[in-house]
């Protein structure tokens, strides 16, 4: 028994004073490359590589479909009774992924997404501050930390 702890379920939905932060323990963007007809390019304007690319879609299919899992039926199937829970309608302030790939942070529909990488392969985490400034606007501080052996 671990005193003080609160342990949630799978996605999580947590209220911080007017923001709304989601967490979800899912390989997304691996499941969308295995998916995918065609893999992503390089974007030389952005500089962006093709795994910076998929990550990127991945973030805006979630987002633009409202979904936690925006794949089709067959590659990864719901229970229906709790499919509300993977809802992201209205948008969150921020969603957190907890992802295999590398830790990423994208901006999108004025929605945070973000991967703090994993943790048991080289002790990656992420410190999330939401922020709202003096004059209504929101701002978020983020600091990608890693613990040094």
């Amino acid at each position: 028994k671990v005193p003080h702890a609160v342990f949630t379920s799978n996605p999580c939905r947590i209220r911080y004073f007017s923001k709304e932060l989601v967490f979800c323990r899912q390989d997304i963007v691996s499941k969308l490359r295995r998916n995918c007809l065609l893999a992503p390019r390089e974007d030389v304007m952005n500089e962006r590589s093709g795994s910076q690319r998929m990550i990127q879609h991945a973030v805006k299919s979630m987002l633009d479909q409202g979904h936690l899992c925006p794949l089709p039926m067959p590659f990864s199937p719901i229970y229906w009774q709790y499919d509300h829970a993977l809802r992201l309608y209205p948008l969150p302030d921020a969603v957190v992924v907890g992802d295999r790939v590398e830790q990423y942070y994208e901006t999108y529909a004025e929605c945070d997404a973000l991967n703090p990488g994993s943790f048991p392969n080289g002790f990656n985490f992420v410190v999330y501050r939401p922020l709202v400034e003096q004059d209504g606007t929101m701002k978020s501080d983020l600091e990608f930390s890693q613990i040094d052996d």
